[in-house]
C-alpha cells in the first residue's frame, strides 16, 4: 500500500502496519508508482496537498493503473473520485471499515 500525506502519513503508516499490511509513503506518488510498477494495490491519500489534490492522483493512478484502489481522506467535501473515503479528523476505528470495503484489509 502506498501512503500520501503531507500531515498525516506517519499515523496512517501506524494503523495499517499495526493491521499487519506493508505500507510506503512517499512525497511524490507518482515518482514512486513508476519506479516500482507492480508493488501497489492500494494508495491512501489526502485530498489537499501541495502539488497535487487527491482527486488528481486518483485520476493519474486510474488512467495508468487499473488495478489500484484509491481511497482518498478529507476534511472538507468529500471529492467525487477513488474507491472511498474517510473523513478527517479520524481514529483506527474509523479508519479501518473503508480499508476493509475496498481491498479486504483484515
Amino acid at each position: 500500500m502506498l501512503v500520501v500525506d503531507d500531515d498525516q502519513v506517519n499515523m496512517l503508516r501506524f494503523f495499517l502496519e499495526e493491521g499487519g499490511c506493508k505500507a510506503k509513503s512517499a512525497g511524490s506518488a507518482i515518482d514512486l508508482l513508476k519506479a516500482e510498477p507492480g508493488e501497489f494495490n492500494l494508495v491512501v491519500t489526502d485530498n489537499l496537498m501541495a502539488d497535487m489534490d487527491g482527486g488528481e492522483l486518483c485520476r493519474y493512478v486510474k488512467g495508468d493503473y487499473l488495478d489500484i484502489k484509491v481511497i482518498i481522506t478529507t476534511g472538507g467535501t468529500v471529492p467525487d473520485a477513488g474507491d472511498d473515503s474517510i473523513l478527517k479528523p479520524f481514529t483506527r476505528q474509523y479508519f479501518l471499515p473503508p480499508l476493509d470495503k475496498v481491498h479486504n484489509f483484515r
